[in-house]
């Protein structure tokens, strides 16, 4: 009897499944039936049928006007409308969700070398200043602001317009595109540009739906949508780098997609994180913190991105490039931030944004928005060593000097302790001609320590980083650009000490004076600290760190200092230790920073300490060494911090919070994930 119940059972069971399979096939026929795409393969896409078809959509989505129309601008919206043809008293219906329109997949081609005025005549016809467009045979789904954070990226922005303006128009949907770009040349902050650039789209136009879109990832296929559900989607599931595996390291980066309001909810990006990482992370944890859900768009397989190569300098990195010579402060920072997560979650972000712009520009193809982000404007900065000038740059308003002409500064008995940018070895001049084509990228050339002979020595290897470093016989290049402080600055003239003759009188610490006029966005009960790392030949060997505190300007001056002039200008001082006087080269890599290790200012320099005698310079370098440097540790470092932290940020509500290092807990959601996965998920 049992027997034949379990066999009822199963017949049953196989007969549940067979109907559920066969529904799933019925759904997803009608599914596709009802996308109607008109799918092309990628020879077609890269020949004149591909360009006589999208020529065919353009002109049924067109602005223009016929000789009988008007243009009519709507207020308070960005977007135009033309007047309505006879038939159209009928009231228009919504767009479809993926309406005849559609392509798609099209793989884009991410070397493609195009101009602005080639993108211009291409894809511009009916396109409303300022990036604008929307459809006119029917009403938008969606009115979506698309925001790409940007610096020094032209070639990816001109390839990504040329291919996302026509993928955007086949959607049908009403679309704004803004580049929110960082005015300076410091280290990038990636958040503070995507919250600005949302703050300012919401001035122009009451945008329902916000794409943050990276600049170097290009769409290849038109039904996965840029318009906003009532839960975060992230667009960009799978990308050709990684070999289009999901999941590749983050649930939420690269291009995603959250309404206005749930941007809102969340309080939008964090604005403490400067170099690329972890922005990611951090949204994925507010998005969780609000009880939400990141979802994937409704067809999955169009979530397909192809992303352009790239190297980031290292004002677009983060720390860990760094990581045997940085601050033993600065190695922790990501961490403590990561740390505080959830108190950040309700006071970093929309909520704390401080920016101005530098000014708004409607262009043909987009919003330009640049954006002023830095806590501090420089106007003049020097560096003094018993009263001589080793340092002098005096700034205009914009506080920068990007135009300034750059020159290759030779360095007799020297190498470069940095990683090489390519494997080829070039002369002289062609070193200089291609260290200069590549800008940030490159600020030196140099041989290899172990380089063997005079003849060889006169061979080079571009470098990232001019981290000099003594050699018997081979010369090294720095680049040279003064008051730009994407690169490293130079004290042309070496320290003389004179009275140093012996190891016991390197033995001596010595002093210089970095001071700083400038125009702040900080408070005047803000603290901010001072902090280095000292290199000698490359290494680290010694750190640095002090408290700047306020000072009324009477009296003997104080080494460490800030007095302020006015509502916004201060002038900064700080005593600059070094802990021995043994000649050879020094790098200096120094920020002042405030409580969270925001970057006030961040300032790298090299300099040189000689006898004055070349021989005695020799035999002391051979001779004297510094003291082993012992990193702190980052649990104490931690613990130190955070009591600064709290004393900060108490009277905020922000108590008993617990310092504690737990790796575990600093890590996202997709991180997590990836571990019990058995992999570490890749970088991008």
């Amino acid at each position: 009897m049992n027997a034949l119940v379990r066999g009822i059972r199963l017949k049953l069971a196989v007969l549940a499944c067979g109907i559920s399979v066969l529904f799933l096939i019925h759904a997803n026929l009608t599914a596709e039936r009802s996308i109607r795409v008109r799918t092309r393969s990628i020879r077609e896409h890269f020949t004149g049928q591909y360009d006589q078809h999208r020529d065919e959509l353009e002109s049924n989505n067109d602005y223009e006007t016929t000789t009988d129309g008007e243009t009519t601008t709507a207020s308070p919206s960005t977007f135009t409308t033309t007047k309505a043809p006879e038939h159209s008293d009928e009231p228009q219906g919504q767009c479809d969700k993926y309406p005849d329109t559609l392509i798609g997949r099209v793989l884009p081609n991410t070397t493609l070398e195009i101009e602005w005025d080639e993108i211009h005549n291409e894809i511009s016809d009916g396109l409303q200043p300022g990036g604008c467009w929307a459809p006119t045979d029917c009403e938008a789904r969606a009115k979506t602001a698309i925001i790409i954070p940007y610096k020094d990226r032209e070639l990816h922005l001109k390839r990504l317009l040329y291919y996302l303006h026509p993928f955007l128009r086949r959607q049908q949907i009403a679309y704004c595109i803004f580049v929110a770009e960082q005015f300076h040349e410091g280290r990038f902050n990636k958040g503070i540009l995507m919250n600005a650039g949302f703050a300012e789209a919401l001035k122009i136009d009451n945008f329902d739906c916000v794409v943050f879109h990276d600049v170097d990832m290009l769409p290849e296929d038109d039904r996965n949508t840029y318009a906003c559900g009532h839960v975060p989607i992230h667009l960009s599931l799978m990308i050709n780098k990684y070999k289009y595996r999901y999941p590749y390291g983050t649930d939420f980066g690269g291009v995603t997609m959250m309404s206005s309001q749930n941007y809102s909810t969340v309080n939008g990006h964090t604005n403490v994180f400067w170099g690329w990482g972890r922005e990611d992370s951090d949204i994925e944890h507010r998005i969780h913190m609000e009880h939400m859900k990141i979802e994937k768009p409704d067809i999955f397989d169009s979530a397909r991105y192809s992303m352009m190569h790239h190297d980031h300098p290292w004002t677009f990195q983060n720390e860990k490039h760094k990581t045997d010579i940085e601050n033993s402060y600065q190695a922790v920072t990501h961490k403590m931030l990561m740390k505080l997560k959830y108190w950040r979650g309700k006071n970093d972000g929309l909520n704390s944004l401080a920016y101005s712009m530098r000014f708004v520009d409607k262009k043909p193809l987009y919003t330009h928005l640049m954006i002023e982000s830095r806590l501090l404007v420089p106007e003049t900065i020097k560096m003094m060593s018993d009263e001589k000038e080793l340092i002098h740059i005096a700034y205009d308003d914009t506080g920068l000097h990007t135009d300034v002409a750059c020159e290759m500064v030779q360095y007799e008995g020297a190498t470069l302790k940095t990683n090489a940018i390519d494997g080829t070895l070039r002369n002289v001049d062609k070193s200089t001609e291609r260290c200069e084509e590549i800008g940030v990228f490159c600020q030196g050339f140099a041989p290899n320590d172990n380089v063997a002979t005079k003849v060889a020595a006169e061979h080079y290897y571009l470098r990232e980083l001019p981290l000099l470093r003594h050699h018997e016989f081979a010369n090294a290049y720095v680049k040279d650009c003064p008051g730009n402080l994407a690169f490293y600055q130079l004290a042309r003239e070496p320290i003389k000490m004179p009275d140093v003759k012996t190891p016991a009188d390197t033995k001596n610490t010595f002093e210089v004076k970095y001071r700083v006029t400038a125009k702040v966005n900080f408070k005047e009960n803000d603290q901010i600290w001072y902090r280095d790392s000292q290199l000698f030949d490359g290494t680290q060997v010694n750190e640095f760190s002090t408290e700047i505190s306020q000072w009324n300007g009477k009296g003997d001056e104080p080494d460490n200092f800030i007095v302020w002039k006015g509502d916004k200008e201060v002038e900064i001082g700080v005593t600059v230790k070094f802990s021995r006087r043994i000649p050879g080269f020094y790098t200096v890599l120094s920020k002042m920073v405030d409580v969270m290790g925001q970057p006030v200012l961040e300032f790298n320099w090299n300099l040189r300490f000689s006898t004055g005698d070349k021989k005695l310079d020799e035999k002391l370098h051979s001779t004297a060494t510094h003291d082993k440097f012992v990193r702190e540790s980052s649990g104490k470092i931690a613990s130190m911090w955070g009591r600064s932290i709290m004393n900060a940020v108490n009277r905020k509500g922000l108590e008993n919070l617990d310092f504690t290092y737990n790796a575990d807990e600093l890590k996202s959601p997709a991180e997590k994930r990836a571990e019990m996965r058995g992999h570490t998920p890749d970088p991008k």
